[in-house]
């Protein structure tokens, strides 16, 4: 089983979750059109245009930005973007991890040390139940809160959970290692077809598509009859 679980298993998740992304990000793109129209202007007039809207699209986010979490909620945005950092970082550069990119892709990725992850994991667990706990405990999370949203939550710190038991050793090795494998191959899968997928589309959003949270401004404009919100999670 483990080695099904380390071999094709990977790529089927893989290949569920990329394909989900891929399909969501042509949803976007279909319920958007390019907001620039073609005139006589020069190239220098164009590049000019980008520019300034570049500048501004920045200062539009960062004041947004700053209006919203760093006055209003300094500590919630500081915990987020801490989990949100951990749970990239963590997973991609485990030395376990790195064995299994390189024996399934060839890729070769650089590996913390052992009491690096191990802070990590601790730190994403302390703020996944942080954020567990708000949202049961705050009534004006607990109000948008779903079944899926909790669900969510405790798939994603799973694989983290199961892993730290393994590695530790504290249970049986063998069945919190599967566990571990299968959590994490789940996890794989709906980053593309659930709410999850927020921190991949996240670029999208920002790089591509105008409103006041856009990085860099956005070419790509909503349509006004454009899909639904639900369709496009």
């Amino acid at each position: 089983m483990y080695d099904f679980l380390a071999g094709p298993m990977l790529w089927i998740s893989a290949s569920v979750g990329l394909s989900g992304l891929l399909f969501r990000t042509i949803l976007i793109f279909r319920a958007t059109h390019n907001g620039y129209t073609r005139g006589t202007s020069s190239p220098i007039a164009g590049v000019a245009g980008r520019a300034s809207s570049l500048m501004t699209g920045l200062r539009t986010f960062f004041r947004g930005l700053s209006r919203s979490f760093l006055i209003r909620q300094t500590s919630f945005f500081l915990l987020t973007l801490l989990f949100h950092l951990c749970l990239i970082i963590t997973p991609l550069f485990l030395t376990a991890h790195s064995v299994l990119f390189f024996q399934s892709w060839q890729i070769s990725l650089p590996a913390l040390p052992e009491r690096g992850t191990d802070i990590l994991t601790v730190i994403i667990l302390a703020c996944g139940m942080i954020l567990f706990l708000r949202r049961l405990l705050a009534p004006s999370v607990r109000a948008l809160t779903s079944a899926q949203d909790i669900a969510l939550l405790m798939l994603t710190l799973a694989p983290f959970v199961t892993g730290f038991i393994a590695y530790r050793q504290y249970f049986a090795y063998e069945t919190f290692l599967r566990l571990h494998m299968i959590t994490g191959h789940l996890v794989l899968m709906a980053l593309g077809w659930t709410r999850l997928g927020h921190m991949a589309l996240f670029f999208v959003a920002r790089f591509f598509i105008s409103g006041e949270h856009s990085l860099v401004g956005g070419s790509r404009l909503w349509y006004r009859h454009s899909l639904s919100g639900e369709e496009l999670r």
